[in-house]
C-alpha cells in the first residue's frame, strides 16, 4: 500500500488512518491480541488518552474529564494519570507491551500489596485523574542509588514520579522504556527502603522494586516537571 503526502493534503487524517490500518493488519497476522500502540503527540488530547484505558478493559468511560481537557489547553504533551484506586497498577502493567513487543507486562511476584504504596509528595491526587507534564527518564542517574539521586532531582525543581505516573507515561508512549535506560519511580513509597521501578525483563515491561541504597547501571530515576488537576489553583 502506497501512501503519499498528497493524499494527506487532500484529506487530512488519511495518512494516519492508513498507517493504523497497516498496523492492525500486522497484529491480525501475528495473532497477538493487544490494544493499539499510542501515538506520540505534541497536543494533549485527554479524551484520546482515556480511550487507551477503555481499550485495555478498564471501566473509566464514565469518569468526567472535561475539566482536565480544559486544563490541558496550551500544555504540550501532558499525560493523563489514573490513580491506583481507579486503575490498579498490578492490572495495568500486565496489559501493556513494549514497542512491537509480544509479551505482556510483568507484575513482580515480590512486589506484594500495591495498596501499601503512597505518594511521597503531599497533594498528589489518589481518587481522581490528573495530568503530568515534562517527563524525563533520568538517564543521568543511571548507576546512582535512588537515595542519592532524589535530592538532585528535587534541587532541580522537579518531582520524582509515582508508580501510576510511570505507568501512565509508558501506556501513552511505550517507546519511553528502553533497554538499559529504565527508571525508578521514587515518587511512591511504602515507608521502607523499597523503591518501585519500571524496567525490561525477558523482553517485557516489568514493575518491581529495588533498594533505595542500591545503584543499578540500567536504572535512572524518572521525574516530571509538574502535575495539573481540573482545579486552576491545584498545580505543582
Amino acid at each position: 500500500m502506497y501512501v503519499t503526502l498528497a493524499d494527506e493534503a487532500a484529506a487530512p487524517g488519511v495518512l494516519e488512518a492508513r498507517i493504523e490500518s497497516m498496523v492492525e493488519g500486522s497484529r491480525a497476522l501475528d495473532g497477538i491480541q493487544r490494544p493499539p500502540r499510542a501515538l506520540t503527540r505534541t497536543v494533549t488530547d485527554v479524551m484520546q488518552q482515556a480511550k487507551v484505558y477503555t481499550d485495555l478493559g478498564f471501566d473509566v468511560a464514565d469518569v468526567d474529564l472535561t475539566g482536565l481537557q480544559a486544563a490541558a489547553a496550551g500544555v504540550e504533551a501532558a499525560v493523563l494519570v489514573f490513580p491506583h484506586a481507579l486503575v490498579p497498577v498490578q492490572e495495568l502493567i500486565t496489559r501493556l507491551y513494549l514497542v512491537d513487543g509480544r509479551r505482556p507486562g510483568i507484575f513482580d511476584r515480590n512486589f506484594e500489596d500495591p495498596d501499601r504504596y503512597r505518594p511521597v509528595a503531599d497533594g498528589v491526587p489518589r481518587d481522581r485523574p490528573y495530568l503530568i507534564h515534562g517527563f524525563e527518564p533520568g538517564v543521568e542517574y543511571l548507576n546512582v542509588a535512588p537515595r542519592e539521586a532524589m535530592p538532585q532531582v528535587l534541587a532541580r525543581g522537579r518531582f520524582p514520579m509515582t508508580i501510576e505516573e510511570g505507568l501512565a507515561v509508558f501506556a501513552s508512549d511505550p517507546a519511553c522504556l528502553q533497554r538499559n535506560k529504565c527508571f525508578s519511580l521514587a515518587g511512591s513509597t511504602r515507608g521502607d527502603k523499597r523503591v518501585p521501578a519500571l524496567w525490561i525483563s525477558n523482553h517485557a515491561p516489568k514493575l518491581g522494586w529495588c533498594f533505595a541504597g542500591a545503584p543499578h547501571t540500567w536504572l535512572g530515576l524518572g521525574s516530571i516537571a509538574g502535575r495539573m488537576t481540573d482545579q486552576p489553583a491545584d498545580v505543582t
